[in-house]
C-alpha cells in the first residue's frame, strides 16, 4: 500500500513500487517471488545422466544376475557412461533405431572384447510389439568362435532389458534367449532368434550378446567362470517401436 507524504508517493500500488532517493521520486516494479531456495540442489532427473543414472541402474543390475561373472561399481560406471553418451546423441529423436555398429558396441567384460571372440556379425532389429529379431549368420563354431581348449558345448546367450525411462507408469521387462551348440567344424545354418520383451512403444532397450564355454569333463556341462573366457556386450540400443 502507498501513502503520499511530503517528499511524493511511497510504498506500493499492485506491481510497482514507489520511493525516495536523494531527494528524487522512484517506481519500480515489484520483485517476483524465487522459487529455487537458497542452496537448493537440482533435480538429478533434470540432467542426462542423472536420468540414465536413476534408469539405467535397475537395467544394468537386473543384466548382472544373468551374466556368469560378477558386477562391481566399475562395471556399473563404464555401462552408464556408454548408456549416457548414447542416450545424449538420440534422446530428442523421434525414432531412434536398434543398431549394431561395431565401433560402438559396450564391453562388459573389462579386460576381453565380445568381438575378438565373436568373428561373425549379429544383426538386431525391432520388429515392432515389444518383439525383437536378432539374425544369426551361418557358423562353423570352431573357425569362427575362440573357444579355451576342451570346449564341448558354447552357448551364445541374448538378453533384452527395456525401461520406460520415467516416460510412463509402465514396468522395466527382461527376457533371454539362448542357442546351445556343439564346438565342432560343422557349419551351422543362420538362425534368427526373437526376443519379446512386452515392452511399450517408446521404452528404451539394451540388447546384450554373451558367450559361454562347457568344457569336457566339467560337471553336468556347467560353464566355466573364469573371467577370461566370459565375453559380453551391450550390442545395440535404441527406443522401441
Amino acid at each position: 500500500m502507498a501513502r503520499n507524504t511530503e517528499q511524493g508517493l511511497s510504498g506500493t500500488i499492485g506491481n510497482l513500487v514507489f520511493y525516495t532517493m536523494n531527494g528524487k521520486n522512484y517506481v519500480r516494479s515489484k520483485p517476483g517471488k524465487q522459487n529455487k531456495k537458497r542452496n537448493q540442489k537440482p533435480n538429478p532427473l533434470n540432467t542426462i545422466f542423472g536420468t540414465v543414472s536413476a534408469y539405467g541402474s535397475p537395467m544394468i543390475s537386473r543384466l548382472s544376475k544373468v551374466l556368469l561373472f560378477p558386477f562391481g561399481l566399475s562395471t556399473y560406471n563404464q555401462l552408464r557412461g556408454w548408456m549416457r553418451n548414447q542416450y545424449a546423441a538420440h534422446a530428442q529423436d523421434i525414432n531412434w533405431e536398434l543398431s549394431v555398429q561395431g565401433s560402438s558396441i559396450c564391453k562388459i567384460s573389462s579386460n576381453i572384447d565380445l568381438r575378438d571372440f565373436l568373428t561373425i556379425p549379429l544383426t538386431v532389429n525391432d520388429s515392432g510389439n515389444g518383439l525383437i529379431t536378432v539374425s544369426i549368420p551361418a557358423i562353423n563354431p570352431v573357425k569362427d568362435i575362440k573357444a579355451p581348449a576342451r570346449t564341448q558345448l558354447i552357448n551364445l546367450k541374448l538378453v533384452a532389458v527395456t525401461s520406460t525411462f520415467g516416460q510412463t507408469q509402465g514396468s522395466n521387462s527382461f527376457c533371454m534367449e539362448q542357442y546351445n551348440f556343439n564346438c565342432n567344424n560343422q557349419l551351422l545354418a543362420a538362425k534368427e532368434i526373437v526376443l519379446n520383451t512386452g515392452a511399450t512403444a517408446g521404452s528404451i532397450v539394451i540388447v546384450v550378446a554373451a558367450i559361454e564355454y562347457a568344457l569336457f569333463g566339467s560337471l553336468n556341462n556347467n560353464y566355466t567362470t573364469n573371467p577370461n573366457w566370459l565375453p559380453a556386450a551391450i550390442i545395440a540400443m535404441g527406443r522401441m517401436k
